[in-house]
């Protein structure tokens, strides 16, 4: 946000900025979404967990597969600045729930596969930032790599990062962000 904006927003008052609330809440669906679970989230993440996870799971299993939709559910999610271990089952789960379409499905896109990869890549590269957290998502990566399709090598690369991030050569350069585009948006 540039400063001028920051400026005009600090001089507005409570009723002002009530109204401009509102008024963004009106102009999308998603916006009003994103400020009710911005709200109760703060009190509620187990519901607002259930929420977003849902919206990737609609998004997957959808007649027309959007991982942009099931993407953005992630990424609306860390807006909501959760703690690490919420923002870390949230991501593995977006993976979990593409695995589950994978094996519904069978086999895939190559987008789709880099998709759940690229995902699970930015889990790793946070557990290795954070290595208290592997033993409590430890079970759910190996389940993954376990249930996971062979199509484009995919359980290849899985089982590939896994081992490095196990093994300590897991690199910062191993990682994609998760706000990247490289899969292509919607594909089915």
């Amino acid at each position: 946000m540039n400063s001028e904006l920051k400026e005009q927003i600090s001089q507005l008052d409570a009723g002002q900025l009530r109204a401009i609330i509102l008024d963004f809440a009106n102009l999308k669906k998603e916006n009003a979404e994103w400020l009710e679970m911005r709200f109760k989230g703060r009190g509620d993440f187990p519901a607002t967990t259930a929420y977003y996870k849902k919206k990737i799971w609609e998004a997957l299993f959808s007649e027309r597969i959007n991982l942009r939709a099931a993407r953005q559910a992630v990424l609306d999610f860390r807006r909501l600045k959760p703690e690490l271990p919420l923002m870390l089952d949230m991501m593995v789960s977006y993976v979990e729930i593409g695995i589950e379409v994978e094996n519904e499905y069978g086999d895939l896109y190559e987008a789709f596969y880099s998709s759940m990869e690229s995902m699970y890549i930015s889990s790793l590269g946070l557990l290795k930032d954070n290595p208290s957290l592997l033993p409590q998502f430890k079970p759910r990566i190996e389940k993954i790599i376990g249930k996971s399709a062979e199509g484009w090598g995919h359980k290849d690369t899985l089982t590939d990062y896994y081992e490095m991030l196990l093994d300590g050569t897991l690199g910062k350069d191993d990682g994609i962000d998760i706000e990247g585009t490289e899969e292509g948006g919607d594909n089915g």
